[in-house]
């Protein structure tokens, strides 16, 4: 379990990664608190609630969860998510179902997305092809996503 004094005695970490340990339940709330925070990284450990990380995150400008942490689990489409810092989003090897998320528009500073190793299906949604960098890699691998022109 990670602690939730870490949001409270290191108010100014920019980036924590957590990476390869043996922890489970969930990540604490107080995490919000973290505004510095620019990089979390949270491969092959045991959180389950996806969507309850993304909300306590979206201030962060690179989140990477290229891990088997959501098993299955359907991706999210909550409109509520604000990811206006965003500018690197991996989440891969997670099996995740579904489409793509309608929050990934608001990503306005969004460079690189990664969501490979997924069981996403349906089509690649038109607004796509209006992110503002050119630098714009996306990769969708292994997934069932069709391209379709809108």
């Amino acid at each position: 379990m990670v602690q939730s004094s870490i949001a409270l005695s290191c108010k100014n970490l920019t980036i924590l990664n957590l990476d390869n340990n043996n922890l489970d339940g969930q990540v604490p709330k107080s995490f919000k608190n973290l505004k510095a925070l620019t990089v979390f990284s949270l491969s092959r450990t045991n959180f389950m609630n996806l969507s309850s990380i993304l909300n306590i995150l979206q201030h962060c400008k690179i989140v990477l969860f290229p891990s088997e942490n959501f098993q299955g689990k359907k991706i999210l489409n909550d409109l509520d998510f604000r990811f206006g810092s965003l500018k690197i989003l991996s989440i891969v090897y997670c099996e995740l179902k579904g489409s793509i998320s309608l929050w990934l528009l608001d990503c306005n500073r969004l460079q690189f997305l990664d969501l490979s190793r997924n069981r996403l299906s349906g089509t690649i949604p038109s607004w796509f092809n209006e992110f503002k960098y050119p630098t714009w890699i996306c990769q969708i691998i292994k997934s069932q996503v069709r391209y379709r022109k809108g």
